[in-house]
């Protein structure tokens, strides 16, 4: 047996457990098939096991497997929810990928206020393009909505933590 078939079977033994690292760490090798073969299915398995116990990356991969139809049928409200989970603990691309799909949403779904408050989040955590895209949607809000969206990033920042002056 070689050792990284031997690795898959302890972090399988250990993610059947209920280990959340070995179940990302699982989901991350079916997912990338770098140790074994590619398998997405598995991999949406294992992220699905750790996202439920808060894991922010199987979070932010679950959102991306449901908006990209990989692993998984394609989903936006799901793909937004897990993006959402993994926004609220801090990761800056769940951030900034809930942004984007909140911005392009159609109908009742569009949210430019709370895309640019991941944005301006996503922008303070050096995602490059967040700025860019800020920068867009701010041309289709009212001041008014630019004002609320900049007091939610306020109110973020002051309960999570991040230090304003790197804004």
């Amino acid at each position: 047996m070689s050792e990284k078939q031997m690795n898959i079977k302890e972090l399988t033994a250990l993610a059947e457990k209920g280990d959340s690292d070995a179940q990302y760490d699982l989901g991350w090798i079916y997912e990338s098939g770098e140790g074994a073969k590619k398998d997405l299915k598995a991999a949406f398995k294992w992220f699905s096991l750790a996202a439920k116990q808060g894991d922010a990356d199987a979070q932010f991969n679950l959102g991306w497997m449901y908006e990209s139809g990989e692993g998984t049928s394609p989903d936006l409200k799901l793909a937004m929810k897990f993006y959402q989970l993994a926004a609220e603990q801090g990761d800056p691309d769940a951030q900034f990928s809930l942004a984007l799909l909140l911005a392009n949403a159609t109908g009742k779904d569009q949210d430019l206020v709370t895309a640019y408050h991941w944005l301006t989040l996503a922008d303070i955590a050096e995602i490059e393009e967040a700025i860019e895209v800020r920068d867009e949607i701010e041309e289709d809000m009212s001041d008014a909505d630019i004002v609320k969206a900049e007091l939610m990033t306020g109110e973020w920042i002051r309960t999570h933590g991040v230090d304003e002056n790197d804004a």
